[in-house]
């Protein structure tokens, strides 16, 4: 695996992340990262909280990006500014 610093490394915020089409999208992100030699940061947003969105958590970090769930309506401002700043992983970025 290739060492990667913060201005290589990709943030994405994928909706509907535990639904099938979401989810593929969340593991293609991670498989064109590899394949570029960057590192990802997947926000995995979700309508409710639940097993499935830490589920799908814990998955994207096993395929090798860092990841973090956000469970709410992105509509709403207050839900909005949750799923921006988890955009914002340790790295500062």
């Amino acid at each position: 695996m290739t060492a990667t610093t913060a201005s290589s490394k990709r943030h994405a915020l994928v909706t509907g992340a535990p639904g099938g089409i979401g989810r593929g999208i969340c593991f293609a992100l991670i498989e064109q990262a590899q394949r570029d030699g960057t590192g990802i940061h997947v926000t995995a947003a979700a309508s409710r909280p639940g097993e499935r969105l830490d589920r799908l958590v814990d998955e994207l970090q096993s395929a090798g990006a860092t990841a973090a769930g956000v469970a709410g309506d992105l509509t709403d401002p207050a839900d909005g500014r949750a799923g921006r700043r988890s955009l914002r992983p340790q790295d500062g970025r």
